[in-house]
């Protein structure tokens, strides 16, 4: 042979293992499957496996129920009457939140009118607390008045309780018989309690007050403004009775047996001297 003819089959045999062997990068042997494709190409190798999971999401921070929630309302236990009662009466803050949870109607508890002498007297509702001049009347820790028995009942469901019974709230205010007053014995005065002082000024000559704002007229049990400020709706013999007297009440009708005596109302009837509070069964701790 010439010398160019071993070129051409060098050349040929190179081409040809060249080619055998591209064709043979594209299989690997298995010795459970045979042959197995595989890519020619860069391979990534694939991301190791971890044994510790991925992390739960915290949960979300759960809102206290109303009954629970102490801006809403503070519970205490009371020996005499045996049952949880509220430290102060129902605010007009505890009220607009259970409305704005659509538990509390709004109907009726920005407007009263009075009929007195063929006159008509608008009454001083606390949910008006946006009138500019009334700011200084209608604090957000006013006690809530305007309301009906059918609200106040909304608003003690909402938060778990019921309105006080009659003998419940008695016992409380005297201790279980023990005092004339929540307070003990001394007859009523500004000191202890918001009601009408001389000369006929109503709530000590500031109408309403925040609740607890006369701490030396607390009940044995620690509850604030039994007497005075607003007066306070309680079951009675299938009926319902206002009890504990008001802003506009003197000191000679707060004598404790007028007091405690109470007075009917409707279950519709609506004041701006009513207000409440709740009570519920005791919960285990």
């Amino acid at each position: 042979m010439k010398s160019g003819t071993w070129v051409l089959i060098a050349a040929g045999g190179l081409m040809a293992c060249a080619a055998a062997g591209w064709r043979l990068s594209q299989f690997r042997t298995s010795e459970k499957s045979g042959p197995v494709a595989v890519s020619s190409g860069s391979v990534t190798a694939p991301a190791q496996a971890t044994t510790k999971e991925a992390s739960a999401p915290e949960p979300a921070e759960k809102e206290p129920a109303p009954g629970d929630n102490p801006r809403v309302v503070k519970w205490v236990f009371s020996a005499a009457a045996g049952v949880e009662m509220a430290r102060n009466e129902v605010t007009l803050d505890a009220y607009k939140m259970c409305y704005h949870a659509g538990a509390c109607s709004l109907d009726g508890v920005d407007s009263v009118v009075y009929k007195r002498g063929g006159a008509h007297y608008q009454g001083s509702c606390h949910w008006n607390d946006y009138q500019p001049d009334h700011a200084d009347i209608f604090d957000r820790m006013n006690p809530m008045n305007c309301v009906s028995v059918s609200d106040a009942e909304a608003f003690c469901d909402w938060v778990g309780g019921r309105l006080p019974t009659y003998a419940e709230w008695v016992a409380e205010a005297t201790n279980g018989g023990q005092r004339a007053y929540p307070w003990g014995n001394e007859k009523p005065s500004c000191e202890r309690a918001v009601v009408l002082d001389d000369p006929m000024e109503p709530g000590c000559g500031k109408h309403w007050w925040k609740v607890c704002s006369k701490p030396l007229g607390n009940s044995a049990s620690g509850l604030c403004d039994m007497i005075g400020n607003v007066s306070e709706y309680v079951s009675k013999d299938g009926g319902y009775f206002e009890v504990g007297g008001s802003d506009v009440k003197g000191f000679e009708e707060l004598e404790s047996a007028n007091l405690l005596r109470g007075s009917a109302v409707g279950s519709d009837q609506r004041d701006d001297r009513f207000g409440f509070r709740c009570v519920r069964n005791p919960v285990p701790r």
